[in-house]
């Protein structure tokens, strides 16, 4: 079986906190039994994330020539 996954694009919402309380951004990281997949500004919104999770670090740096890399950091 799978687990369920939430998608957030919340970039250009981290300045607005009170918006993504409102949207239920909360429950949706709490989810045991989902992955949630969340683009936000670098530290903007860890405080958010429940203690016990495992948090994947995804960085996409643009490169000279249209070329992306990929960065990824385990859980510790």
């Amino acid at each position: 079986g799978g687990a369920r996954l939430h998608h957030g694009d919340l970039y250009r919402l981290a300045d607005r906190l009170p918006e993504l309380r409102a949207r239920g951004l909360e429950d949706l990281l709490s989810d045991p039994a989902a992955v949630t997949a969340v683009e936000w500004p670098k530290d903007t919104l860890a405080a958010w994330i429940p203690p016990a999770s495992r948090v994947w670090h995804v960085r996409l740096t643009l490169l000279e020539g249209g070329a992306r890399r990929i960065e990824v950091t385990a859980p510790e």
